[in-house]
């Protein structure tokens, strides 16, 4: 995560990473390992925020099929990259996680997070 977190181009960081569900449970199968993820977007927000992932949409070369996927491609930049092409990471926020209630746990907390 820190990897992540140190690339400056990107437009969000990694807060805080839990692990839930089967992994938790020492199974023997794990069908996916649930991730529940904390981020937020870097010093930028508001229209400096969308400036910056329009550009970023712009510049990556990809043809998109609306104005909402061009908006949030510096979201789904960051979501993929986090993903690394596994089909068997299952990736959640936490605030999905703390609703469900489930056990939890931390695998990473950035130490500059103020949470």
């Amino acid at each position: 995560m820190e990897e992540i977190n140190e690339r400056q181009e990107l437009l969000e960081r990694v807060c805080e990473v839990r692990v839930f569900g089967s992994y938790l449970e020492a199974r023997e199968y794990l069908g996916d390992v649930d991730i529940a993820l904390r981020i937020e977007r870097k010093g930028s927000s508001g229209k400096e925020w969308r400036r910056e992932s329009l550009r970023r949409a712009d510049e990556s070369g990809h043809k998109f099929s609306s104005y909402i996927d061009r908006l949030s491609y510096g979201h789904t930049e960051f979501m993929r990259l986090l993903q690394a092409g596994s089909q068997y990471l299952s990736l959640h926020t936490i605030d999905d996680l703390e609703k469900v209630g489930t056990q939890s746990r931390i695998l990473f907390k950035d130490s500059s997070d103020s949470q």
